[in-house]
């Protein structure tokens, strides 16, 4: 019935007739009532017509409704509608994509219908098939801008989208990094003489983003030196048996050290997540060390935002294989190291009590996790209030996890198979796939022969 109203009254209103009275009402009663339904009408409306979204910001700038509009529409629609609010000087673009990535439960999809609209802008500026639109004053029309043949980007908006992306993690986010690289390319190619503030901005995550969430840099590979660097103190944790405390004090001061050392401790961080594939054909001691790390990152608060909930989503799919499966020893080993944070985490515990064997095997941990699902999670409210809540809590909340999941629990991030990989023995240094991999002995490259 929405879509009939649409259809055949509100769309031709909106869109196709002139400004009236009828209108005006119309356009009032169906903002009042259903803004969430309208906006997704005229989302299936506008995909159809491409650069026509500049009309729809006229029409929720006449009901007041910008930030209810980009709160409430998809996440394609939203972000034209901020590209073209922004060049408007009607939205701060850097704070609201920064609070927009933040907030969302799933910021892979919303990561996604971003770089999407940017690849699809900024390669008709690159190959000529739109023009950029110059940025205007405060509230004017911005030279056509969201028009057919005239682009939502400007050089300044497409440097702010990016920074965006890199800082909050897109080039670790699986099946985005390629394309990151791809539309910052196409960037350089759309506004040459932006080449360094993009290249810049690409590299924002190298400061807070990468001290924050030790996320990867460009492209989701880091330099051979780094790579190098990073590989030696795992070296040094395996081969040499260094304390894990030890190791972890170091990252400590990496995280908040200069910017080379912030870069090796981002790298460290992604090389580990990236091994966790492999952690089935880790040898005992290996493996024990390894939970021992991963939930000393999580209990010394060196993981947020994204990692945080990457890691945590990890310790939940270990949690949930077989109880004498090396995957299920890991997902122990890294939840004792955490019990103290466990009440900031309410719903990691609901997802962790409804594992149907950890109760047998762990009766103490999950009665403290009971106690703490009572009591609705001490400190949840402040993680909320600071923004990294919906990562740690949403990559744990959203279904409980069942005897039926422990098949997709076991598939690595790379899409395979974890138990798939051939064994090996001792890991020689935790090398990504990044170059630095290539020369490194025991990689996974090694093991996935």
């Amino acid at each position: 019935m929405e879509h009939f109203v649409w259809d055949s009254i509100a769309a031709p209103l909106l869109f196709e007739g002139a400004a009236s009275s009828s209108r005006n009402v119309l356009l009032q009663r169906l903002w009042q009532q259903k803004p969430a339904a309208l906006l997704n009408c005229v989302a299936e409306y506008l995909a159809e017509r491409p650069g026509r979204a500049g009309e729809l910001l006229e029409v929720v700038l006449e009901v007041k409704g910008l930030m209810s509009a980009l709160d409430l529409a998809p996440p394609s629609l939203a972000v034209e509608l901020a590209a073209l609010a922004a060049q408007r000087k009607l939205l701060d673009l850097d704070k609201w994509l920064a609070a927009r990535l933040s907030k969302d439960a799933n910021r892979g999809m919303f990561m996604a219908a971003t770089l999407t609209f940017l690849e699809v802008q900024l390669a008709g500026l690159a190959d000529g098939r739109l023009v950029a639109a110059p940025p205007s004053g405060r509230g004017s029309s911005a030279a056509g801008a969201g028009q057919p043949g005239v682009s939502a980007l400007s050089a300044e908006t497409s440097t702010t989208f990016l920074r965006g992306l890199y800082t909050a993690g897109a080039s670790v986010v699986p099946g985005l990094a390629a394309q990151l690289a791809r539309v910052l390319e196409l960037a350089k190619k759309a506004f040459p003489a932006a080449e360094a503030a993009l290249s810049a901005a690409a590299a924002s995550s190298l400061g807070a983003g990468a001290a924050d969430s030790g996320l990867a840099a460009v492209g989701g590979a880091f330099p051979q030196a780094i790579e190098l660097e990073a590989n030696s103190y795992f070296r040094k944790l395996y081969n040499e048996r260094q304390p894990v405390d030890e190791l972890v004090a170091q990252l400590k001061a990496f995280k908040a050290g200069n910017s080379h050392q912030q870069l090796v401790f981002a790298c460290m961080v992604h090389n580990l997540f990236d091994e966790y594939r492999f952690f089935p054909n880790y040898p005992d001691t290996e493996l024990d060390t390894t939970a021992a790390l991963f939930g000393a990152l999580l209990h010394h608060q060196l993981l947020t935002n994204i990692t945080l909930g990457m890691a945590l989503r990890h310790v939940l799919q270990a949690l949930a294989q077989p109880p004498n499966s090396k995957m299920f020893r890991f997902g122990l080993g890294a939840i004792s190291q955490v019990k103290s944070e466990l009440h900031l985490w309410p719903k990691f515990c609901e997802r962790a009590l409804a594992i149907p064997h950890l109760k047998s095997m762990d009766p103490a941990l999950c009665s403290y996790m009971e106690k703490i699902v009572r009591a609705g999670g001490e400190g949840s409210a402040a993680a909320a209030a600071s923004g990294d809540a919906t990562d740690l809590t949403g990559a744990a909340s959203s279904k409980a996890v069942g005897p039926g999941e422990a098949a997709e629990a076991a598939v690595a991030p790379g899409g395979k198979d974890s138990s798939a990989a051939a064994s090996s023995n001792v890991p020689n240094g935790i090398p990504s796939s990044g170059k630095g991999a290539a020369e490194q002995p025991g990689t996974s490259k090694d093991r996935s022969k």
